[in-house]
């Protein structure tokens, strides 16, 4: 109850005080001069008393004067109203100690702000090149620049205010100008450079560092409780919103920068620009014979490398969606199996005798596998979130085929001659089937081309370096397939007699005897890394 009445005490006594003359004359004092803190000072004109660590850093005056406190002096730092008693300068001069007095000395510097005025407009008018810059260079915002580089406004508060040069040139805007105070990649004639006029050092004006931001700005939910009561009016009158400051202002470095080239990457995505692609995809993939004495379904697996090229034609005003155009070249390898058990019924003459060869296989396997070129052209979208579609015709051809066969060895062949009612089975005579496995090359001399229609869809991120990681599905199907055969030609198993001698068993590759024609299909997993470069400055 004792310190309630203390503060309100205090509060009405400066209340009082502010509309009574200081000795130190408040004209004396202008904004952006660096001051500290009178130790004498044991409460501000609010009523709370000042932090131990206010008496020992410098602050920068903000404001002179407001409708509550008319001979009130606003600290930027710590966003507390003091008198002009209340305050020194970091030398312990006072304002009067300055001048012949301090009527005169505003004077003088209302007469040089009035030149400097004609000077910052004459030099605003001025046009810049990229090389009329140094990083550390003293600059303002020209009335006339209405956007960044980036794409975004700038705010009010931004013109009329002194910054420096952070960085020449970006990654995505090599001519581009980083401004450090706002963290704005500027065109190198939206800048100018200010009349340099005398004034207080620009690190007791600005203080950019983190260490001094660290040490004289204290968190502001801190601020307000200790220093500043919550007022709504002040606020709006006299001091910017405490947000816009924070995102504006007072964000640390390092965080402004991620956000800033997060950013622009996911405007390239967006922009016109050219993409260039590495990509791996396997899953399940199938020949599809259309072989009817064999089953046709059996899933294999593929595996595949894609090299492609992407341009996009950049996304409308106020659109999300960009739309682009793919080539490239894919190589790699595919198998599928095919089996079943067969019987296979053959009339052959043996001298003046009518023979009848009956050949059963109770199984058969044979696994068929090429590899690959494909060639695709495909109509990609892409949004801005990083959702992607592509779709379109692709061309694929075998460039070597091979299989692997195996025939059981309970495959029998049975040899009736009719004229005599006989019947010989598995002999030197009429040919014998062992256990066999053989390898070869089907469809030789056929250029097995397919026509096929793809379909890929996922999800990409935009790296930090500029490019980007994608992760999605695929399928292909191909309707058109130029391998053709007729299956009445031959048999997967041969027996060759001529009636004088013993028969001879030869093997055909199961594709090749059965298959009338072919049909790919694949689907499965893709991950593809993108090279993307924008194909204009803004």
């Amino acid at each position: 109850m004792k310190t309630n009445l203390i503060k309100t005490f205090a509060l009405v006594a400066a209340l009082v005080g502010s509309s009574f003359a200081f000795a130190e004359d408040l004209g004396n004092w202008n904004v952006n001069d660096t001051v500290v803190i009178k130790k004498s000072t044991t409460h501000y004109l609010t009523g709370e008393e000042p932090s131990t660590w206010v008496y020992d850093k410098k602050h920068t005056i903000q404001q002179i004067g407001s409708k509550r406190f008319e001979n009130g002096i606003l600290l930027r730092e710590i966003i507390s109203w003091v008198g002009p008693d209340d305050i020194t300068r970091p030398d312990g001069t006072s304002a009067q100690a300055e001048g012949a007095n301090g009527k005169a000395a505003k004077a003088n510097y209302a007469k040089a702000d009035k030149a400097n005025a004609a000077d910052n407009q004459a030099n605003a008018s001025k046009a810049y090149s990229f090389g009329d810059w140094h990083v550390g260079d003293t600059v303002m915002v020209k009335p006339e620049t209405k956007k960044y580089l980036t794409g975004e406004e700038p705010s009010e508060w931004v013109y009329g205010k002194k910054f420096t040069i952070q960085q020449l040139g970006t990654s995505t805007y090599p001519e581009g100008i980083l401004i450090k105070e706002i963290i704005s990649v500027v065109d190198a004639n939206g800048i100018y450079r200010p009349y340099d006029q005398a004034q207080p050092a620009k690190q007791e004006e600005v203080k950019p560092q983190e260490e001094e931001k660290k040490e004289e700005v204290k968190p502001q939910e801190e601020e307000k409780k200790e220093e500043v009561k919550p007022q709504e009016e002040e606020k709006k009158e006299e001091v910017k919103p405490q947000e816009e400051e924070k995102k504006q202002e007072v964000k640390p470095q390092e965080e402004e920068k991620e956000e800033e080239v997060a950013k622009q990457h996911e405007k390239v995505r967006m922009q016109k620009h050219h993409r260039f692609s590495i990509g791996l995809r396997g899953g399940v993939a199938s020949l599809m014979h259309n072989a009817p004495l064999m089953d046709n379904w059996k899933v294999g697996f593929d595996g595949i490398l894609d090299l492609q090229y992407a341009y996009y034609f950049g996304a409308k005003e106020g659109k999300k969606v960009n739309h682009g155009i793919i080539v490239g070249l894919g190589v790699g390898y595919a198998q599928s199996p095919i089996r079943n058990g067969l019987n296979i019924d053959s009339t052959y003459n043996m001298g003046t005798y009518t023979v009848d060869y009956k050949i059963n296989a109770q199984k058969v396997a044979e696994r068929d596998g090429q590899i690959q070129i494909e060639v695709p052209l495909m109509y990609s979208l892409l949004t801005e979130k990083g959702f992607f579609l592509n779709v379109g015709p692709k061309f694929m051809m075998p460039v070597y085929t091979h299989y692997n066969q195996t025939i059981s060895d309970e495959a029998s062949i049975a040899a009736t001659i009719n004229d005599m009612g006989v019947t010989i089975t598995n002999d030197p005579a009429t040919g014998v089937i062992d256990m066999h496995s053989q390898k070869g090359q089907w469809g030789k001399g056929q250029a097995k081309i397919n026509l096929m229609v793809t379909a890929e869809l996922g999800w990409e991120w935009e790296l930090k370096n500029g490019h980007a990681l994608g992760v999605g599905v695929y399928g292909n199907y191909a309707p058109l397939n130029t391998y053709k055969h007729d299956p009445t030609l031959k048999n997967i198993v041969q027996v060759e007699a001529d009636g004088t001698s013993n028969a001879t068993v030869g093997y055909n590759s199961a594709t090749d005897s059965y298959a009338k024609g072919m049909n790919y299909f694949d689907a499965g997993l893709k991950l593809v890394y993108h090279f993307q470069f924008p194909a204009s400055k803004k």
